[in-house]
């Protein structure tokens, strides 16, 4: 029943196989995803002197292959949690674009996961999470699942890369 709404999947106590270094353990659960289920990591990295930010995102197929790596920047961005939403959103946007209708979204922002999960608002975030729970109504089902910075090493880095990409192409004062 897709666009009909989402389906909050009940949390399983199974660990899914995410790929952390060697030498991280995860100490929580994370959800087993089915055969048609995506996986979507994704971070920001915001420059609180300047407002600037870059967003790093990947998405992996239900057999736990790389299909997509991207990155975007963005200027005056209000707060790093705000920028680790637009990076969600922009995961999501991606997914919708491979068609994809289960999808994890794994993020390190407890914060903004918390806040997703809970369906409370925050006042700075608000424009920009209506725009991801109404994203959320195109699939067929979507969780959002805290993970460890370590474990999402390759987002944080698209992220970092893209805040670079920002800062060098920005001219200089003199």
């Amino acid at each position: 029943m897709k666009g009909s709404g989402y389906l909050m999947l009940q949390e399983s106590t199974q660990l899914n196989q995410v790929s952390l270094p060697h030498s991280v353990v995860p100490s929580h659960n994370i959800p087993v995803a089915n055969s048609f289920t995506w996986s979507s990591f994704s971070d920001a990295a915001w420059d609180s002197s300047t407002g600037n930010c870059g967003l790093g995102w990947q998405l992996r197929d239900a057999t736990k292959t790389v299909a997509e790596s991207s990155s975007s920047h963005r200027r005056f961005v209000p707060s790093a949690l705000v920028a680790e939403a637009l990076a969600v959103k922009a995961a999501m946007i991606a997914a919708l674009s491979s068609h994809v209708s289960s999808l994890h979204v794994y993020s390190d922002s407890k914060a903004l996961i918390t806040l997703l999960k809970s369906q409370d608002d925050d006042v700075v975030l608000k424009g920009v999470l209506h725009d991801i729970r109404i994203l959320a109504l195109s699939f067929e089902s979507i969780l959002y699942c805290f993970i460890p910075r370590l474990a999402n090493c390759d987002a944080d880095s698209l992220a970092k890369s893209a805040l670079f990409s920002l800062h060098s192409t920005v001219p200089a004062t003199e």
